[in-house]
C-alpha cells in the first residue's frame, strides 16, 4: 500500500526506505585505487612471477643481448683513444630500452576483452589496472638491471670513469620510460599488428635526435621540437655525462662540447627529465584504457 506521501508501506506499518537503511549500510562500498591495485598485485603479479612465459620476454632477450655488447666493447673505457667507441657503447645501451618497449605490448592489446569486462564489472579502475602492471614490471626489472649494468660496467672498464649508481639508475628509468610507451603504443592501437609496427617505426625516428648519429647543433630549426621530445636523447645524455662530464673520474670536456652537451647539465637532472617521460606516457595510457573503445563489451 501507499501513505499519502506516495511512500510504500510495508506490512509492518513502515516506510520501505526506513525499513532498508540497515541493508544499505551493510551493502559494500566501492573498492578504492589503492585496494584494487593491492588486489591485482597479490594474485596477478605473484602468478606472473613464477611463469617462465611472462618473464622469459621480460629478462632473457636483455640476458642474451649484454654478454655480446660486454665482447664488442672489451675494456672500451680503459682505451687511449677510446671516447668514440665509448659514447657508441653508451648509445647502444640507452637506445636498446625503446626496442624493448616492444615485448610489454601483447600484456595490454592480448589482455583488452578480459580489461573490459572487468572494469565495466566494477573491480578496478584503468588506473589501478595500469598502476598494478607498471609495479610488477618494476620489481622484476630492479634484478635484471644489477646484473645487465653489472655485465656493462666492469668488464667494459667504466668503473675507472663514472658512478656505476647513475649507470645503473640511467637503464632503469630508460626501461621503465620504454615500459611506459608501450603501454601508450599498445592502448591506442586496435590490433598487436598496428602495435608492432607502430612502435619501433616512433623509436627509429627518435634515433636521429639523440644526438649521436647528429650532434644537437646540427638539428634543423624545423626539427628540434622532435629532438626535445626523444626520451632516449636524455637516457644517452645523461650517460655520457656521467662517463666524461666535469664530475667523473676522468673528465673529458672535449667529448662533451663536441656532443653540445655543454650547457651545465648533469647526469641526474637528464634523469629526472627521463623519469617525467615515462609519467607522461603512463598518462597517456591511462587516458586510451580510459576513454579509447577498439571493441564494445
Amino acid at each position: 500500500s501507499r501513505n499519502k506521501n506516495n511512500k510504500r508501506v510495508g506490512n509492518d506499518g513502515g516506510n520501505e526506505s526506513t525499513s532498508a537503511a540497515p541493508l544499505l549500510a551493510l551493502a559494500p562500498r566501492p573498492n578504492t585505487r589503492v585496494s584494487t591495485t593491492l588486489t591485482l598485485l597479490r594474485y596477478r603479479m605473484t602468478r606472473d612471477l613464477v611463469d617462465p612465459a611472462w618473464l622469459g620476454p621480460r629478462s632473457l632477450d636483455k640476458l642474451c643481448l649484454t654478454p655480446i655488447i660486454a665482447s664488442l666493447y672489451w675494456r672500451v673505457g680503459a682505451r687511449e683513444n677510446g671516447a668514440a667507441d665509448t659514447g657508441a657503447l653508451l648509445f647502444l645501451f640507452s637506445i636498446l630500452p625503446g626496442y624493448a618497449a616492444a615485448s610489454y605490448m601483447p600484456c595490454i592489446v592480448l589482455e583488452r576483452p578480459l580489461f573490459i569486462r572487468e572494469v565495466a564489472d566494477g573491480l578496478y579502475t584503468p588506473a589501478s589496472y595500469l598502476a598494478a602492471k607498471m609495479l610488477g614490471e618494476s620489481v622484476v626489472y630492479v634484478f635484471v638491471s644489477i646484473a645487465v649494468t653489472a655485465m656493462i660496467w666492469w668488464p667494459c672498464a667504466l668503473d675507472g670513469r663514472g658512478d656505476y649508481l647513475a649507470f645503473w639508475a640511467g637503464n632503469l628509468v630508460t626501461t621503465m620510460s620504454g615500459v611506459a610507451l608501450g603501454y601508450a603504443v599498445a592502448a591506442l592501437s586496435p590490433s598487436m599488428g598496428v602495435a608492432n609496427a607502430a612502435l619501433p617505426a616512433y623509436v627509429t625516428m627518435l634515433l636521429f635526435f639523440v644526438g649521436l648519429l647528429l650532434p644537437s647543433r646540427s638539428v634543423p630549426v624545423y626539427f628540434k621540437w622532435l629532438e626535445c621530445l626523444s626520451f632516449l636523447k636524455y637516457a644517452w645524455r645523461a650517460q655520457m655525462i656521467n662517463v666524461f662530464g666535469e664530475n667523473s673520474r676522468k673528465p673529458d670536456l672535449a667529448v662533451i662540447e663536441y656532443y653540445s652537451m655543454g650547457d651545465g647539465a648533469t647526469a641526474w637532472g637528464q634523469l629526472g627529465i627521463g623519469a617525467g617521460f615515462a609519467a607522461g606516457f603512463m598518462v597517456v595510457a591511462w587516458a586510451s584504457l580510459a576513454f579509447v573503445r577498439h571493441q564494445k563489451r
